[in-house]
């Protein structure tokens, strides 16, 4: 009697121990920052250009203008990613973001981009398209890659995860006009690129966080999801919803790709839009101090359950038997199989079960 109860009281606290394991929140820091900002991505969703275009009704100007647009955009986003792989120092990840510069740049064909220059971008670049370009390249200039990816990455990660969701909710039908443009970024290679580039910000992640560079991540994954909302809105209203100013940088580029200057922009936008740390924290959204503190106090935890997990494997090998010992072991590997099947592209892999298995 003495020996189940003992027995019953160690299977409790393993119960416990297994719960903590596998309700831990393991999700990685890219997927953290889309998850902050889903809800501007919906906005992005069901906004009048996306829904019209899901539906075939979009005017062919209104595209024609959007079009014309994303091109400018792309000279400039495709800038970002040179001056991004120019600052990292993994040759692998140099290669990559400079191959992605010349993709963006052809992103609509070989030659949609090859006649723009600075002096059509100057002239023809609507007031979004100058914040949202400027922004990206003030980034990829002045601020760390893991910021820099946290204000260029949205775009990408948008589109692919916009135009997939699309297909799945619309019966967007063969004769829609917009379908070639809507298969494009649906394509399941679009959504490799994504892969690729959320796992190079998480490699810049992987050393910790701190809550202020956490913030900052947000804020720029942010403001660019807001960018996002307002350039689907440009291609119909021409101006988006975004009060453009005629600033230049710091260093006193009189240029129109340059004319978002970060130190002005800050405070009012924080204010604007409410992004504080507290708002970071809420609902199922880690705050930014738990970024800070993340791989540490993981690292820490999974060592000590481990620990644990030992310790009643043991002490229940002696108390219940092997046999008992034995099913155990074989749910607990179960269970943990099944948590690290789920985490993403197996980037998370739980070290509890690369325990069991030793």
């Amino acid at each position: 009697m003495a020996n189940h109860n003992a027995f019953s009281m160690l299977y409790a606290i393993m119960l416990c121990a297994l719960a903590a394991v596998v309700s831990a929140d393991k999700r990685l820091f890219s997927q953290r920052l889309f998850e902050a900002s889903l809800p501007t991505a919906m906005k992005s969703l069901n906004s009048r250009f996306i829904l019209m275009m899901a539906n075939g009704t979009l005017p062919k100007s209104a595209f024609a203008r959007y079009l014309h647009q994303d091109n400018l955009y792309l000279i400039k986003y495709a800038r970002a990613f040179a001056v991004l792989g120019a600052r990292v120092s993994d040759n692998t990840e140099f290669t990559y973001l400079l191959n992605r510069s010349i993709g963006y740049l052809n992103e609509h064909g070989l030659t949609a981009t090859r006649h723009l220059d600075e002096h059509i971008f100057e002239s023809e670049a609507l007031p979004v398209t100058v914040a949202y370009t400027s922004f990206a390249l003030q980034a990829a200039w002045s601020q760390s890659p893991l910021l820099t990816y946290a204000a260029v990455l949205p775009c990408q990660r948008l589109y692919d995860w916009l135009f997939s969701t699309l297909n799945k909710t619309h019966n967007i039908t063969n004769d829609n006009p917009y379908k070639p443009f809507i298969d494009q970024y649906a394509d399941p290679r679009n959504r490799g690129v994504t892969i690729m580039l959320e796992k190079f910000l998480n490699h810049h992640a992987a050393g910790g966080v701190s809550k202020e560079e956490a913030f900052k991540a947000h804020f720029n994954y942010e403001s660019a999801m807001r960018y996002e909302v307002d350039f689907f809105e440009q291609g119909l209203s021409y101006t988006g919803s975004v009060q453009v100013r005629n600033l230049h940088d710091s260093n006193g580029i009189n240029s129109l790709s340059y004319m978002h200057t970060r130190n002005e922009v800050w405070p009012e936008y924080r204010q604007a839009s409410g992004l504080v740390a507290e708002e970071f924290a809420s609902g199922a959204v880690a705050s930014p101090a738990n970024f800070e503190v993340s791989k540490r106090s993981g690292d820490n935890n999974q060592a000590c359950m481990i620990a644990a997990l030992g310790m009643f494997l043991g002490v229940s090998l002696l108390v219940a038997g092997r046999e008992t010992f034995f099913g155990l072991l074989e749910k607990l590997k179960h269970v943990l199989a099944n948590r690290n099947a789920s985490d993403e592209a197996g980037q998370n892999a739980n070290p509890l079960l690369a325990a069991l298995h030793c």
